[in-house]
């Protein structure tokens, strides 16, 4: 497997890890110009915060606050919408770049994988499976895709998921949400082994090498 100097500290990545950090990269990007108009970017679950009581004469009084507070939140929101719209270009362009601080996986695995890329793979919960299984691709292989994907080991959950993420504020997933994620995905990779030697099986944490 080819090995390729990346970066201005010439990491060392395999071709296929280089094509899946540059994967991530699309997919953000993605991302971005699809946030860049959206209303959520800029007042990100503002009103899912707002909880009205239900004594008649307490929302008066809160109804009442947020009416005098209005003027202060419409200046707050177009100050973040103008900073949004300039720093897009930044932000877009970045994925561009290499990091300074990227690091090759330490495990030869898709949790390896998502290890190292991580940080800078901060996606909706549809834009990671579809990165993660354009990942397990380029891996693995399609056939292997049809047997093993992210979308199938979610099952039943990623209605539920979906759900959360409309409600959610930003892009970074809820705890628990993270959690069911990252015990999918362990599963997942688990039944996939390694991408460099697909025979030989992972090693079981706590077993010597």
């Amino acid at each position: 497997m080819a090995i390729q100097s990346v970066g201005r500290k010439h990491v060392l990545l395999t071709e296929k890890e280089t094509l899946c950090f540059k994967i991530a990269c699309r997919y953000k990007r993605r991302a971005l110009a699809r946030d860049l108009f959206d209303p959520r970017s800029v007042t990100p679950g503002l009103l899912s915060r707002l909880h009205w009581s239900s004594n008649i004469l307490v929302a008066l009084l809160q109804a009442l606050i947020v009416l005098c507070l209005l003027p202060l939140i419409v200046l707050s929101l177009i100050v973040k919408a103008l900073f949004h719209l300039v720093a897009f270009p930044f932000r877009y362009f970045s994925t561009f770049v290499i990091p300074g601080d990227l690091a090759a996986p330490g495990e030869k695995s898709l949790v390896g994988i998502h290890n190292a890329f991580a940080k800078y793979n901060t996606l909706g919960i549809d834009d990671y499976v579809d990165c993660m299984n354009e990942w397990i691709t380029v891996l693995f292989g399609k056939d292997a895709l049809e047997k093993h994907n992210l979308s199938g080991y979610l099952e039943a959950e990623v209605s539920r998921l979906r759900f959360e993420r409309k409600h959610q504020a930003d892009s970074e997933f809820a705890p628990t949400v993270r959690s069911l994620l990252a015990n999918r995905r362990e599963r997942l990779s688990r039944a996939l082994g390694h991408y460099e030697n697909p025979s030989v099986p992972r090693r079981k944490a706590g077993t010597n090498a």
